[in-house]
């Protein structure tokens, strides 16, 4: 199976929205989380705490607009470090998912192909589907709502 490498989202994108909230912007909210999962931090690639304050607003996670490009809502933590998974490792908000997307883009950032899985399924999806020379990186989406939750490449 080939390995693969999670990759969180900036902290500079998060560093962003925080500026965007502090001048007012209405795209961009403080949250408190009020249930023990529902509130994935895409930085830390954990799921936020009971209690803890989160920013949402829209993410585009594509380097390159296309037709493909799409910007949805995600959550991140303020003031956090970046999650460092390693190769081939998930992060663990995804066994609380009921089903997942696993998207396929080529270079060109076109849908090569996706596939919905259940959580046990993910890292297997993952990994064939970056067996394929079309390839560049997949995107694992939730199924129901469609938000992002993180991008995955071949691992180095």
């Amino acid at each position: 199976m080939a390995r693969f490498q999670v990759a969180p989202i900036s902290p500079a994108v998060v560093a962003a929205a925080a500026r965007r909230l502090a001048a007012g912007d209405p795209a961009v909210s403080l949250r408190t989380v009020d249930a023990p999962s529902g509130y994935p931090c895409r930085l830390t690639l954990q799921e936020a705490k009971p209690g803890e304050r989160v920013l949402l607003f829209r993410h585009r996670p594509f380097d390159a607009v296309t037709p493909y490009t799409e910007e949805g809502p995600i959550f991140a933590r303020l003031d956090a470090a970046p999650a460092h998974l390693p190769p081939g490792a998930l992060p663990d908000f995804m066994a609380q998912r009921k089903l997942l997307t696993v998207r396929r883009y080529d270079r060109a950032g076109a849908i090569a192909g996706a596939e919905v899985v259940p959580p046990e399924a993910c890292a297997e999806t993952i990994a064939h589907a970056l067996e394929h020379a079309n390839v560049d990186y997949v995107h694992v989406r939730n199924a129901g709502y469609g938000c992002f939750l993180f991008r995955a490449d071949r691992a180095a």
